[in-house]
């Protein structure tokens, strides 16, 4: 917990999670396009989930992408294309920030894909 004389209670902190989470971090880049795309667009997002329900909650931020129409959750390896696994909702506060609607659920199939490298974000 970082205080602040703004914020005496606490300005910014970080949980730190428990057992039954999983997080994951992860870049975007043109270059992971299939097939790669030169482009000085970039993000980076996280997932996590709760391995008690498989609740998936995943944030990606981009920068420099102005007219973005739409991200989703796909399967496939890397250097393959794959299906929609779910849809990204673009915030309405941040035009950068796409995230899983709430209550976004997976199996425990979709969490052993993407233990092996086979979901990616676009």
């Amino acid at each position: 917990n970082v205080h602040t004389p703004a914020n005496t209670g606490g300005e910014i902190r970080g949980q730190i999670l428990t057992d039954n989470y999983q997080l994951v971090t992860f870049p975007l880049s043109g270059m992971q396009e299939v097939p790669a795309v030169d482009t000085m667009a970039s993000g980076s997002g996280y997932a996590l989930v709760n391995m008690d329900n498989y609740h998936l909650e995943l944030r990606a931020l981009t920068e420099g992408v102005s007219d973005a129409t739409a991200a989703h959750i796909h399967t496939g390896r890397i250097g393959t294309n794959g299906d929609v696994l779910a849809a990204l909702e673009q915030s309405s506060d941040n035009m950068n920030l796409w995230q899983t609607p709430e209550n976004t659920m997976i199996n425990a199939d979709i969490f052993a894909v993407r233990a092996t490298r086979g979901l990616f974000v676009i």
